[in-house]
């Protein structure tokens, strides 16, 4: 299983977007790990949207996630 993540600010709100090779109940898991959390914690720390991707996020040469 390949997982993915990046959290950056967006208008305002903080946004998840994660790639999981084909796992459907994983996303769910992931979801609901998520939702979990934002109830610990503070408002600004909190999550507020979540995206699945379909592909991988693009890489530099040191395989780190290329920022957009």
């Amino acid at each position: 299983m390949r997982l993915q993540v990046i959290v950056y600010e967006k208008d305002g709100s903080l946004v998840a977007e994660i790639y999981v090779e084909n796992e459907e109940e994983i996303q769910n898991k992931i979801h609901e790990s998520i939702l979990e959390l934002n109830r610990k914690w503070p408002t600004y720390k909190r999550i507020q949207r979540i995206f699945f991707r379909d592909s991988e996020f693009e890489k530099m040469t040191t395989k780190k996630i290329k920022r957009q």
